[in-house]
């Protein structure tokens, strides 16, 4: 399933998973939820009104401020409740699983149980494939791999057959930190590479930083030295760039699985020659950066 996946993808526009997002900048996002929340009060629409806090929420923690994300997320989950709004109550239990998840909760598995559980009942196939990636991510990080790994092959195997091209490609780069830290380095690597290239046509910054930082992971965890060192630190530099220009922190499978594919690679450098070589990246335009990450490993030693 792992191998060839990135290509066996159909091409088909697919509507939006649930939970929904808004996308474009925070401010827009603020000032489109805004604008929708005023008018749900102004006609009485109270899935507007229930829903308006969870946007807010995303936004939240996709900058890193759980705690409001948390709150504004229990807002929203409470007006569902009240409403019996299925959909609602399982899209709000999403951002409370990603908090929990991410602060690294007991109950994050639970959670995620439970919404596991609802698209289940809804028939929500893209839902169902969301929660078992996202239980595949609670199962790696517990050192679980060989589950890891069932729960992603699941959740891609239904991607893929209704041919949900955007969300199962958007899924790669996380199964790619996951065969990396399962000693693949080189599927990590095919995987990383298939997804950068798409995303960087599409113009999807989030998704060109994750599977960048993928690639600087596969290139430390090679055997070319201290020249590979010194491409990850640049690309470090690079993906950092990138998550502070979207004012965005990086996700859990890069602050984790990256450093410690880092590790070896930093153990190479000088702290001087790392903090240079980082800085160069930190310099380098995207699209010369991405043209460098994907360059074939052995022209490291030329």
């Amino acid at each position: 399933m792992w191998r060839g996946a990135h290509v066996a993808v159909r091409t088909h526009h697919s509507p939006p998973v649930a939970p929904a997002r808004i996308r474009g900048s925070s401010r827009r996002v603020i000032s489109a939820t805004g604008a929708a929340l005023s008018l749900g009060r102004e006609v009485g629409d109270k899935i507007v009104i229930a829903g308006a806090p969870n946007h807010l929420a995303d936004v939240a923690l996709q900058q890193g401020h759980y705690e409001r994300g948390r709150s504004l997320s229990r807002e929203s989950l409470a007006l569902c409740r009240e409403l019996g709004n299925r959909r609602g109550i399982g899209q709000c239990l999403w951002f409370l699983g990603q908090v929990a998840y991410n602060l690294d909760e007991a109950d994050a598995e639970s959670i995620l149980e439970e919404i596991l559980q609802i698209n289940r009942e809804l028939g929500d196939r893209q839902g169902i494939a969301h929660s078992l990636m996202f239980l595949g991510n609670i199962a790696r990080f517990a050192g679980q791999y060989k589950r890891a790994r069932e729960l992603h092959e699941e959740a891609t195997a239904i991607l893929v057959e209704d041919a949900l091209e955007a969300r199962s490609l958007g899924e790669f780069p996380r199964m790619g930190y996951l065969v990396m830290i399962d000693g693949e380095p080189q599927l990590a690597r095919e995987i990383f590479t298939a997804a950068l290239t798409i995303y960087q046509q599409r113009g999807h910054k989030e998704k060109v930083a994750l599977s960048l930082a993928g690639l600087v992971g596969v290139t430390a965890l090679t055997s070319y030295g201290g020249p590979a060192a010194l491409r990850a630190a640049r690309l470090v530099g690079v993906a950092a760039t990138l998550y502070r220009s979207m004012n965005q922190v990086e996700e859990k499978v890069v602050q984790v699985d990256l450093q410690r594919a880092l590790a070896a690679a930093r153990a190479q450098l000088k702290a001087e020659e790392w903090a240079a070589a980082f800085a160069e990246g930190q310099a380098m335009a995207t699209e010369d950066a991405i043209e460098y990450a994907l360059a074939p490993l052995d022209q490291l030693m030329k």
